[in-house]
C-alpha cells in the first residue's frame, strides 16, 4: 500500500512548527493579549478534531463501538483527518498494533519498553515508511475493505490543509490580514500543539 505523508521532514515539522507557533502564541499572549476569537477559535477547533481523533478515529474504527449512521461517520472521520495526526487507516493500524503487543516487546509507542520520550513522539520520527507499510499490510486490512475509510485517508492532505485555511480564513472574515494570520496561529499551530500532546501522552504518561 501507498503509505501517505511519511518521510522525515514532514514529522519534524509536525513536532517543531507547532512548538514554536506555541511559543511565539505564549510571548504576543504576554505582551499583547489574545482576543476572545482566537482563544475561542484555538478551543473549539482542538476539541472537536481531538474528538474526531477519540470518538472517530480509536473508538468508531480501532474498536468498533458503535455504528454509526454514514453521516455521522463521515463527520468524525473528517474532523480525525484534520487533526494532523496521520490519515486513519496508518493511525488504526499502529494503534491495532499496539493492543497487540501493549507494553511489551513490538509495541510501536511504549515508555517501559522504550522509553518516555520515545513513547510520546520520537516513534513517529524513527518510524519509516517501509516499516509503516508493513503495518498497514498485517493490520490494516479491515480498514482498507471499508471505502469510507480508505477515501479519507487517501484524501487527508487536503483535510489537513482545509484545517489550517479554515481558521485562516474565518481570522479574514474578522480581521483582515492581521486576523488571518492571528488566526492561524491559534486555530492552527497552537490547536495541533495541544491535540497532538494530549494524544501522544495517552501513549507515554497514561503508559509509565
Amino acid at each position: 500500500m501507498k503509505v501517505f505523508f511519511v518521510s522525515k521532514l514532514p514529522i519534524w515539522g509536525l513536532v517543531a512548527l507547532p512548538l514554536l507557533g506555541t511559543i511565539y502564541a505564549g510571548y504576543l499572549w504576554a505582551t499583547s493579549g489574545v482576543s476572545t476569537f482566537d482563544l475561542t477559535l484555538c478551543i473549539v477547533l482542538a476539541v472537536i478534531t481531538e474528538y474526531g481523533v477519540t470518538f472517530g478515529y480509536h473508538r468508531l474504527v480501532v474498536h468498533k463501538a458503535f455504528e454509526p449512521n454514514p453521516v455521522l461517520k463521515a463527520i468524525v472521520l473528517g474532523l480525525g483527518s484534520m487533526a494532523f495526526q496521520g490519515p486513519v487507516v496508518h493511525w488504526a493500524s499502529v494503534h491495532t498494533k499496539h493492543h497487540a503487543y501493549s507494553d511489551q516487546e513490538g509495541d510501536p509507542h511504549s515508555p517501559t519498553v522504550s522509553g518516555f520520550l520515545y513513547a510520546h513522539f520520537e516513534w513517529l520520527i524513527e518510524m519509516n515508511s517501509k516499516e509503516l507499510g508493513t503495518i498497514i499490510d498485517k493490520w490494516g486490512g479491515r480498514y482498507l475493505k471499508d471505502p469510507m475509510i480508505a477515501w479519507f485517508s487517501k484524501t487527508f492532505l487536503y483535510w489537513s490543509a482545509f484545517s489550517l485555511i479554515l481558521p485562516a480564513a474565518l481570522g479574514y472574515a474578522v480581521g483582515g490580514w492581521a486576523g488571518a494570520g492571528s488566526a492561524f496561529l491559534w486555530g492552527g499551530l497552537v490547536r495541533i500543539f495541544l491535540t497532538s500532546h494530549v494524544t501522544w501522552s495517552v501513549n507515554s504518561v497514561c503508559h509509565y
